[in-house]
């Protein structure tokens, strides 16, 4: 392991072990019985995140290094290619403009919405799901925004087999709880709930889902994780933002940079 893998895994497990402490002491503030249980889940799960962040980069380099390395004989070498760029689209355009206007309690309605990654997060009743809302720009994915309360999203997503198997399944440990699916909703309805003008990754509370647009839109009935009133919710989306952000960019770097 080099020193430099060593030093990223560091901090990723620091960062998002301090966000994991705050939905923890959230989550258990009710019932102090579960704090125990609920830590050892977090640290499970944190643990198994960064090894596997850990090998696929390590992948990553040995194969960056082999491509490097390798020559073809009498193969001349090609001119540079001048890629102009590529314009999102107009029903991307449109979503990010509500997301980027729209205050908190403000309800919105996401049209041919990219789901990129799913992730799920231990909780004592019952885990956290998110769905990563990602745009297409110059070929290749940008999160823009979290869904939280994608319990339905993530349901329609397996029942329809478009789940796919969890990130990190090639390597030993598997990243526990992390999909990447990228599949695109018809529509998703949802509620602002941290707006982009407080310079935070916006947070959305999903409310409804349509995968596809001959399919019945369904309802989310589950309550929303930050459903308690008052300032803390808010700070613990923006916790649990910060260690979903710790765990894309580990294998993205600059995934949320928009």
């Amino acid at each position: 392991m080099s020193a430099d893998r060593t030093i990223g895994r560091k901090q990723f497990l620091q960062a998002a072990f301090i966000g994991s402490l705050s939905l923890t002491v959230a989550s258990c503030i009710k019932d102090p019985g579960e704090t125990t249980k609920v830590a050892e889940d977090l640290s499970r799960w944190l643990e198994a995140t960064a090894d596997a962040l850990e090998e696929r980069q390590r992948q990553l380099q040995a194969t960056q290094a082999a491509l490097t390395t390798r020559q073809v004989p009498n193969t001349p070498t090609p001119s540079p290619i001048e890629v102009g760029t590529i314009s999102i689209s107009d029903s991307d355009q449109e979503n990010l403009r509500e997301i980027r206007s729209a205050e908190g309690g403000e309800n919105i309605e996401l049209e041919k919405a990219l789901i990129s990654y799913v992730i799920k997060i231990p909780r004592p009743s019952s885990d956290a799901i998110y769905g990563i809302y990602a745009i297409e720009s110059d070929g290749k994915q940008e999160g823009v925004g979290i869904i939280e309360n994608f319990d339905c999203g993530f349901e329609i997503l397996k029942n329809e087999n478009l789940l796919g198997q969890p990130v990190g399944s090639e390597t030993s440990p598997a990243i526990s709880g992390l999909w990447k699916p990228g599949v695109h909703f018809e529509k998703i309805g949802g509620k602002i709930f941290l707006e982009w003008s407080t310079g935070t990754i916006p947070v959305i509370t999903g409310t409804s889902y349509q995968l596809d647009k001959d399919q019945q839109t369904q309802i989310c009935p589950k309550d929303s994780i930050f459903s308690e009133a008052g300032e803390w919710p808010k700070i613990l989306a923006r916790e649990a933002g910060g260690i979903i952000k710790s765990v894309l960019e580990g294998l993205q770097e600059g995934y949320f940079d928009n």
